[in-house]
């Protein structure tokens, strides 16, 4: 169903393209009196009509604008109840074409509440709207509930819209499609089939028997599909033969065709993919086409034809850059990975996928938060309407009592008045206060939770890219390339710790030093058991942009300390950190081993390790100082903004 959706919505936005071009520019009108008014009204509506020809709301233009806002000023001081319910409509046009469903939602429901809109010609196109912004927010049972509404309102002001029983039937098929209600989406489909059949709308037809048909796919009734897509494709063959009937008779046969795919029947499935996809390319159906590059991508992967898979998956996301389709996009990355894998470029088939993973993770928390919005949404509005509703018939009893009191307690019943109001006003404060503070707080807990999920990802993430550096050492027996691998997972660990201790402690923005230090020290000299590693540190706590390179750092000095700086193999290092006025930080690393060798001009020394460690001081903005004393001695001070 979603790819004939996907034709519908093409040929529309086609056709609103063609027509936008033919709009007469309005004019701006300021309302100053009921004549100008009228004139402002005038030129909003030769706007919304021409816009609204095919029943697709959409931006408006700056003079239109221009006259609703000078059409609202005049009209709140001096416009009848009319006047202004005429004014409430074209705002709602306007925020439709905005694209903002609140606007629209609490608008519109107005509106087909008014009693002075209830024969209004405008009225078809207030409940298409509301259905529209209904179904953005997700609220498709309320979507029900106003189409029998919205069909009667055409019939009842007499609508130039088309607007037949049949799209009704239609719509409400698609709602239950959307709420994954297939049986009663068949259902209403079939009335549909039934009416068109009536107007002998074959093409119409057609398209409802092939929806039929994908619902009883979800349904898992092969046989129904079956027979419901031979139908379809019978009804097309009846319709007029013209270029776009043929390419939905296409893609009803290629609908047909996954079944062909289930069977295994992989190259009898491609030519019908392929010859959707050329025609996908003429008639310009974007998500059709870029379905099908994904479907060729996987017919090919389950031929085991890596190559090829990889090819239209690669064609796939070159495509995403003209027309954007997400949950496919998505789709084809793990193809892609998994095609890298098989064919050994596992580096890039991890890239990818670690890609893949992070789309897969804002598209589900993009779903989430939008949920919880479109639900925040709607209770609010149902407590405003509970309040409003308390507070009118509070007001109404107090009115009714105030009128039958003794004219001499008059001065004692408005300051009794006045008090209860202070009073509301009171509990209202504390209420919004107490809201607030709520709401404070749960979005300091879904952060602090969500930054916690980070840190721990990162860890993650480094811990499997050390375990792959493992594979890669497992795979040769180079004593040099061992060495560096070995270095390499210890820089990764030292960082790997940072991650780790954040998201196990209830604060993420510092780190504490004293327990870093030991167990980085620990880890560095596990396999070392000739080496003791002292650290003198008090309670220091540092940022985690000053720790990591500060990790990196030691992580190099105790490797060379014991590649190169022990005598007999046997030796002791001392890591001491302190702390001294105005955030200033020292860290002092010593050890007993032999130095560097005096010959040696340290300034000038420009070795891989030592580079390294010099970038990394400039990074936290420390000044470094290497000397040999009874030893190697390395000395940084920088300053820890807290």
């Amino acid at each position: 169903m979603k790819k004939i959706a996907y034709i519908l919505i093409a040929c529309f936005i086609g056709f609103q393209t063609v027509h936008a071009q033919s709009f007469t520019p309005i004019s701006s009108v300021d309302a100053t009196d009921a004549t100008s008014f009228k004139k402002a009204l005038l030129q909003c509506q030769i706007e919304d009509d021409a816009a609204y020809s095919n029943e697709i709301f959409s931006n408006r233009s700056g003079a239109f604008l221009h006259n609703l806002k000078s059409a609202d000023s005049w009209v709140k001081f001096k416009g009848t109840q009319s006047q202004k319910t005429e004014v409430k409509y074209y705002w709602l046009v306007f925020f439709a074409g905005e694209h903002d469903a609140t606007e629209v939602l609490w608008r519109g429901r107005e509106l087909v509440k008014s009693p002075y809109f209830q024969n209004h010609p405008n009225l078809p196109r207030t409940y298409k709207a509301l259905i529209e912004a209904l179904k953005y927010t997700e609220q498709y049972n309320e979507v029900l509930d106003l189409y029998p509404e919205f069909y009667e309102a055409n019939i009842r002001v007499g609508s130039p819209i088309k607007y037949q029983k049949t799209s009704m039937l239609t719509g409400v098929a698609r709602v239950y499609y959307m709420l994954k209600n297939y049986p009663k989406a068949i259902e209403q489909y079939k009335l549909a089939v039934i009416e068109f059949e009536r107007q002998a709308e074959y093409f119409q037809k057609g398209s409802t028997l092939n929806d039929i048909a994908l619902s009883f796919g979800h349904l898992k009734l092969r046989d129904s599909a079956l027979a419901y897509y031979n139908l379809a494709i019978k009804n097309i063959d009846n319709a007029d033969r013209d270029a776009y009937n043929r390419h939905l008779r296409k893609v009803i046969v290629t609908n047909k065709a996954e079944y062909l795919i289930q069977d295994g029947k992989y190259n009898e499935a491609l030519p019908y993919f392929f010859a959707e996809l050329e025609s996908a390319k003429k008639m310009r159906e974007l998500h059709i086409e870029g379905s099908d590059y994904y479907n060729l991508a996987r017919i090919y992967f389950l031929q085991k034809n890596y190559k090829r898979a990889l090819f239209y998956a690669d064609s796939l996301i070159a495509f995403q850059k003209k027309f954007q389709q997400n949950s496919i996009y998505i789709k084809a990355l793990d193809i892609k990975s998994k095609c890298l894998l098989t064919l050994g470029q596992a580096d890039e088939a991890n890239t990818v996928d670690k890609w893949r993973s992070y789309l897969s993770d804002s598209l589900e928390m993009k779903k989430a938060l939008q949920s919880h919005a479109n639900a925040t949404a709607k209770y609010e509005a149902h407590q405003k309407d509970e309040e409003l509703t308390k507070t009118n018939i509070k007001l109404n009893a107090e009115t009714d009592k105030v009128w039958y009191r003794n004219i001499a307690l008059f001065v004692l019943i408005l300051g009794l008045l006045a008090t209860l109001f202070f009073y509301n006003q009171l509990l209202k404060n504390r209420k919004t206060i107490a809201a607030q503070k709520a709401q404070a707080e749960d979005n300091l807990k879904e952060k602090e939770m969500l930054l916690k999920e980070i840190h721990h990802r990162v860890k993650n993430n480094m811990q499997v890219v050390s375990g792959l550096l493992d594979i890669q050492a497992y795979k040769t027996s180079n004593e040099q390339f061992d060495r560096a691998v070995k270095e390499a997972k210890q820089q990764i660990e030292s960082m790997m710790l940072v991650h780790e201790m954040l998201y196990q402690t209830e604060k993420y923005s510092y780190v504490k030093m004293l327990e870093y230090l030991n167990r980085l020290s620990q880890q560095l000299t596990v396999d070392e058991s000739h080496v003791t590693v002292k650290i003198v540190c008090g309670d220091i706590k540092l940022s985690l942009e000053k720790v990591t390179p500060i990790g990196l750092i030691i992580s190099e000095l105790v490797s060379n300390t014991i590649k190169h700086g022990l005598v007999e193999n046997i030796g002791s290092i001392v890591i001491e950190l302190t702390e001294k006025e105005g955030n200033n930080i020292s860290l002092l690393y010593t050890d007993n081993g032999r130095g560097i060798d005096p010959k040696v001009n340290i300034d000038k020394l420009q070795t891989f390790g030592l580079k390294l460690i010099k970038r990394l001081c400039e990074e936290i903005g420390g000044k470094c100082q290497i000397t040999n004393d009874d030893g190697f001695r390395f000395c940084i001070e920088f300053i820890d903004e807290k």
